[in-house]
């Protein structure tokens, strides 16, 4: 017969066992290194994009971010939210110095074929855009490098963007002291719930013409969910919560125009917005944005109650709207015989860079200065194919003069 000593020494060994086990398998999962194979792997066995997006999130970033890369990656049908999740946990990686050495692309000399390259493989244009403005440069934008460009069916908003100054110019020409960001170096916070080392907001890129602005310490950034405009009206910059605001109406432009074309004329669906001004306005251009999301469940994080299944900044657009008599407009539809395309105007998109500050928590900051005027933060939800009803609300803010 076993003794109770005995049984003890067993029940404790088990428990023991079980733990190691247990504590195995969470080292094995934090340890986990994602690759682009990986990321298409979890598409093809059908995961949903919201527990691939937090798998992101949880794992170590080991992607080839190269123009070949991302080539691979539009093959392979892999949504953009997606590859901009990878992306943003990859420079956060880099930033925090957990990258590991499977790392590769990010610091990609981009050339004119690397462009061509990219956009015969598909990749879209708002991810090329992105990849120019991040990535070191050496484009022949001479004459005949221009006429090359448009031979190869290059978009013009991309050779636009080729024109601009390589993002490692605009980093050498800036202050020495933006340049090393004494500010980003890690920092203590000590709220009364926890005593653990964090650190600040990492430091982005931006241009030359914007004002950056001193990096946060993560325990400055406000906790409660929403979109937050980091700005300064003459004094130290101050958090201001934008709210949602519904369009009043819908209209359509461009119809007779379809008519008399037999239909290959686009026609337009317009979403307008009350009011000639947003209630929050400030005068500066060179404001940043805090994106806080509200972790809802372990597999999901959702933003407030109009986001659906949002998880972070890459699935919004920031657009410019038009104040017309009428109120403000974005345009969320265009269509004509050969099909619809759904989302704003490009023309009106504003390109921005984020990081991620932590999990759900991201610092976004605009490529440019805003110009005086109104803008808005557009869910992911508008314009698509369930119909322009889900197109009601978005997240306005205005640049005065």
């Amino acid at each position: 017969m076993m003794t109770l000593s005995k049984l003890g020494r067993l029940a404790l060994g088990m428990v023991w066992v079980a733990a190691a086990a247990s504590s195995g398998a969470a080292q094995s999962a934090d340890a986990e290194v994602l690759t682009n194979a990986a990321i298409v792997q979890m598409v093809t066995g059908k995961l949903s994009r919201n527990l691939i997006l937090t798998k992101i999130t949880t794992a170590r970033p080991g992607y080839d971010l190269s123009s070949n890369g991302l080539v691979y990656l539009t093959s392979n049908k892999i949504d953009e939210s997606v590859i901009r999740a990878m992306i943003g946990a990859a420079q956060s990686a880099i930033q925090g110095g957990s990258a590991p050495a499977s790392l590769a692309g990010v610091d990609e000399v981009l050339t004119n074929d690397a462009v061509v390259r990219m956009t015969m493989g598909k990749v879209s244009k708002k991810l090329i855009v992105s990849k120019i403005l991040s990535s070191p440069t050496a484009f022949d934008v001479s004459a005949m490098g221009l006429v090359r460009l448009n031979e190869a069916k290059v978009p013009q908003d991309i050779i636009k963007t080729m024109l601009m100054p390589p993002v490692a110019v605009a980093a050498a020409v800036q202050p020495e002291a933006v340049k090393r960001a004494p500010d980003a170096k890690a920092v203590e916070a000590t709220p009364a719930s926890t005593t653990t080392s964090v650190k600040a907001a990492a430091s982005l890129p931006v241009p030359v013409a914007r004002k950056p602005k001193t990096v946060l310490p993560v325990a400055k950034i406000p906790t409660e969910p929403g979109i937050y405009v980091y700005a300064s009206d003459g004094g130290s910059p101050q958090f201001h919560l934008l709210e949602s605001i519904a369009s009043s109406s819908q209209k359509t432009a461009g119809a007779i125009g379809s008519a008399l074309s037999a239909g290959i004329a686009k026609v337009k669906i317009i979403a307008v917005f009350p009011g000639t001004e947003s209630s929050v306005q400030t005068i500066d251009g060179s404001a940043e944005f805090y994106f806080v999301f509200e972790k809802k469940s372990p597999n999901a994080m959702n933003f407030l109650d109009n986001m659906g299944n949002a998880s972070s900044p890459n699935e919004f657009s920031l657009v410019r709207m038009k104040v017309g008599s009428s109120g403000r407009e974005v345009t969320v539809m265009a269509a004509n015989a050969f099909g619809s395309q759904g989302g704003t105007a490009e023309k009106t998109n504003v390109p921005f860079k984020f990081t991620r500050v932590k999990v759900g928590v991201y610092r976004l900051v605009p490529t440019g200065v805003l110009e005086p005027g109104e803008y808005a933060f557009v869910p992911p939800s508008i314009g698509q194919s369930s119909g322009t009803a889900s197109a009601q609300r978005l997240y306005d803010f205005g640049i005065s003069k």
